[in-house]
């Protein structure tokens, strides 16, 4: 699903209380390292939409997001080579 879709459905369930967890726990980052968030769940779970979904309400919220789709880029032998 890309952006448009994914706007304006509201997350159900779990899904919303994660993401209010997360805009909880975001500011109390240290910023003067890095701090990498995993999604881990089955296929078909909603991964995807939540990621898109997290993403737009967290930049609208004033918070910077990397979205890095490793799926994307698996072609690289090393995978630094697909963000430069």
């Amino acid at each position: 699903m890309d952006e448009k879709q994914t706007s304006g459905i509201p997350l159900f369930g779990k899904r919303e209380e994660f993401l209010q967890g997360l805009e909880r726990f975001l500011p109390a980052v240290d910023t003067s390292g890095s701090c990498s968030i995993e999604i881990n769940a089955s296929w078909g779970y909603g991964k995807t939409t939540f990621i898109h979904h997290a993403e737009k309400e967290l930049r609208g919220k004033g918070f910077g997001v990397l979205h890095y789709n490793a799926w994307e880029n698996d072609y690289e032998t090393d995978p630094l080579d697909s963000i430069y």
